[in-house]
């Protein structure tokens, strides 16, 4: 694989692009026994809103599985998968559609065709979508599922562009319910871009050379017809000014309250590793000079999230569970999307306590402005994080994903490695 000539500190890949505008994310992965074979596009959940019916994502991840050219029905498809010994990992998020299977390195060249097949030429049957529809509306009712993610899902998007609670309507029944054929047949037309795709392949990797050619036979030429592509960013106003922290109170018959809390951190990959003029990525020089300082960056923010609301050790459990014993759940996460980044805070008390576990937060938050971070504190979160990076880089979707989704957010294909290394 080419490399970044100056490069001296990071371990950088460039991506293959086919004549279709398809770029190939080839990571060779020293040691490994299996290969991972992916599928990526740059839409998801975030541009439903206004435009798809919502939860339309949702439906094509598990209708990509009920039938292509090759093999006609559902069945057909899983006995291939048995006897390729592929397991099968799919992701709808706010920002990208992601379809992965995993194989024995020397089945590699059957997972790439595979996938070719699934993407380029699945059936869709109305009598498949409608029972599918079926499956999910029983998912909807139950109890337990999608717990915090209905606040979750309003936080994200409001800090995409200010909504009103009762014009959002996130995955909606209604709407899941109401999706057609002609539907899926139009988003996919929209959004399945080839210049808005990745094709990844990670792992143990014999031959690159006759990787690629055979990419170029199965992906090379396609190339739908495809109708305007809606990027997610072209829904957020920058002129809207965002009115922060926005708390939204509802219990709906429950007898908990759940509460949800972002903050803005000033780590955006967009402006850093891209022009913001005019959308095009920096050339590669440019962002390898400029990768230390956000890595770097992205740790802190680890750090922080991880003293403030990860594991039975941070402030807000001692805080709120131990101490006040207000909170049932609570914690927190770093979250990174193309065009911002944020801390999401989540917790779920009882209706009656609400006043006082909204103190509990506060305080937590205050005190962390105020106080140092003790070098325990800072040691055991580091030591943490770097735990978690380890044990990740052996798990190879989990470290797939990883690369991806840093390439999506920064245009930088580097391996897991490094950024543990890093520092």
């Amino acid at each position: 694989m080419a490399k970044i000539a100056d490069q001296t500190k990071f371990n950088v890949n460039l991506p293959i692009t086919l004549k279709n505008n398809l770029e190939v994310l080839v990571t060779p992965f020293t040691g490994a026994r299996t290969t991972i074979v992916g599928f990526v596009v740059e839409t998801g959940t975030g541009v439903e809103e206004g435009f798809f019916p919502n939860g339309i994502n949702h439906l094509i991840e598990k209708l990509i599985w009920f039938g292509t050219d090759k093999y006609a029905t559902s069945r057909q498809l899983a006995v291939y998968l048995e006897l390729i010994g592929a397991k099968i990992h799919t992701a709808v998020n706010f920002e990208n559609f992601q379809i992965f299977i995993e194989v024995p390195d020397y089945n590699t060249h059957k997972a790439v065709t595979l996938l070719a097949d699934i993407i380029q030429n699945s059936h869709f049957e109305t009598s498949d979508l409608e029972n599918t529809k079926k499956a999910l509306k029983e998912q909807y009712f139950s109890m337990n599922e999608g717990m915090g993610n209905e606040g979750k899902d309003f936080l994200q998007n409001f800090l995409y562009w200010q909504v009103e609670e009762n014009t959002q309507s996130f995955l909606s029944l209604e709407s899941l319910m109401g999706v057609r054929r002609e539907d899926l047949i139009e988003y996919i037309a929209h959004q399945f871009h080839p210049k808005h795709c990745k094709l990844v392949v990670n792992g143990n990797i014999n031959s690159t050379s006759q990787l690629i050619e055979l990419v170029e036979q199965e992906w090379g030429f396609w190339n739908p017809k495809n109708k305007r592509y809606v990027d997610c960013l072209e829904l957020r106003h920058e002129e809207w000014a965002l009115t922060l922290p926005n708390i939204n109170y509802r219990q709906r018959g429950s007898f908990s309250t759940e509460m949800h809390f972002g903050f803005l951190v000033d780590s955006n990959p967009q402006a850093r590793f891209y022009n913001m003029e005019n959308g095009e990525r920096l050339d590669e020089k440019t962002i390898n000079s400029l990768l230390p300082g956000y890595l770097h960056e992205n740790a802190k923010l680890l750090i922080l999230n991880q003293i403030l609301g990860v594991g039975l050790s941070s402030k807000l459990w001692l805080k709120g569970v131990e101490e006040d014993m207000l909170f049932s759940q609570i914690g927190s996460n770093f979250e990174t999307l193309k065009n911002l980044s944020y801390i999401y805070i989540y917790g779920l008390t009882e209706n009656n306590q609400f006043t006082f576990s909204l103190e509990s937060i506060l305080t937590v938050l205050e005190n962390l402005k105020r106080s140092t971070v003790s070098i325990h504190e800072l040691s055991r979160a580091r030591e943490t994080i770097k735990a978690q990076l380890v044990m990740l880089q052996d798990n190879p979707i989990g470290r797939t994903i990883w690369q991806v989704e840093n390439y999506l957010q920064s245009g930088i294909l580097t391996n897991l490695e490094d950024f543990i290394s890093f520092g």
